[in-house]
């Protein structure tokens, strides 16, 4: 089929080329006000300048997001490592001050036994009693390390108790708060005025001191110490002080009650005085002997005089 004749048929096919010839022939021509550009050129980019525009602003905006992304997972670890830093410092000063705590506590029990003629053994406390709060404690010292029954344990404070159960490895302390625990006690008010009494335990942390004999008076805050005299701890341990009542200045019965100087209700670190109550007993038996050779001979009676023989009738 010629050309002609398909014109003839298809008038739009014909119309089509026409236009699109024409438009060639356009595009060669110079852009209005544009020599340097062909007409084609400017049509092209007026045609291709709002998809590149939507491309480029996409393109950014991806590039925009990823980037805050990356920059917000970077800040999160980064908060993440800070967390972790600080409590890893947080625990750093923790430790710092239990160590300062314990050699604050060890320092000043072994000050006591610089001065004390008596050897004394540190242990650390590493269980409490279940069933009566607070009325003994478990160390972690026991019979392998010379622990032997009865013996004194002290605190930083003064007074804690006294071994009741030993293992090789460990030991049971009757707290002097236990209403079990007794203790030959003194309130030296003078050196001619010494009050003796009993320590014994009572709940709530507190003990209470029962005199031999009752006093005329006794002023609060008073130092009770142990008295050396029951057989199992020596003379001169700080005990308490007196509590002072809730509406008196001072007291006057025969029962008083104690505060222990020794941090009973938060005990970590305390020391066993390795002094056997055999030894102990038999240091007093000697002192009292000792006493007795110190004090006046009494003078001797007088002889009676003889009764005179009866006479033989």
């Amino acid at each position: 089929m010629s050309l002609s004749e398909r014109a003839k048929r298809n008038p739009t096919w014909l119309l089509g080329i026409l236009l699109a010839a024409h438009l060639l022939l356009i595009s060669f021509n110079k852009a209005p006000g544009k020599p340097d550009l062909w007409i084609f050129q400017a049509s092209f980019l007026a045609i291709t300048s709002p998809i590149q525009s939507v491309l480029s602003h996409s393109a950014a905006w991806v590039k925009n997001g990823w980037s805050n992304y990356f920059s917000l997972r970077d800040s999160r670890m980064e908060n993440e490592n800070l967390r972790q830093e600080r409590t890893r410092f947080e625990t750093q000063m923790l430790d710092l001050r239990e160590k300062v705590k314990q050699l604050e506590l060890s320092k000043s029990q072994t000050d006591w036994q610089s001065t004390s003629s008596y050897r004394a053994i540190q242990a650390r406390v590493v269980g409490r009693d279940a069933n009566k709060l607070f009325s003994t404690v478990v160390i972690d010292k026991g019979s392998n390390d010379g622990i032997q029954k009865n013996m004194p344990v002290i605190a930083s404070g003064g007074l804690v108790g006294r071994v009741i159960i030993t293992s090789p490895f460990s030991s049971r302390v009757m707290l002097l708060t236990d209403e079990r625990h007794g203790a030959g006690a003194v309130i030296a008010q003078t050196a001619e005025n010494r009050l003796l009494g009993i320590v014994k335990g009572k709940d709530n942390f507190v003990c209470e001191l029962k005199f031999i004999a009752p006093p005329d008076k006794v002023d609060n805050g008073e130092q009770v110490m142990t008295s050396g005299q029951d057989g199992i701890y020596p003379k001169g341990l700080l005990i308490g002080r007196i509590r002072k009542p809730d509406t008196v200045t001072s007291v006057t019965p025969s029962v008083v009650e104690v505060d222990p100087s020794a941090p009973i209700g938060s005990l970590e670190i305390v020391s066993v005085i390795l002094i056997p109550t055999d030894q102990l007993r038999k240091a007093i038996t000697e002192l009292a002997e000792e006493e007795k050779k110190l004090e006046p001979a009494k003078p001797a009676k007088p002889a009676k005089p003889a009764k005179p023989a009866k006479s033989a009738n």
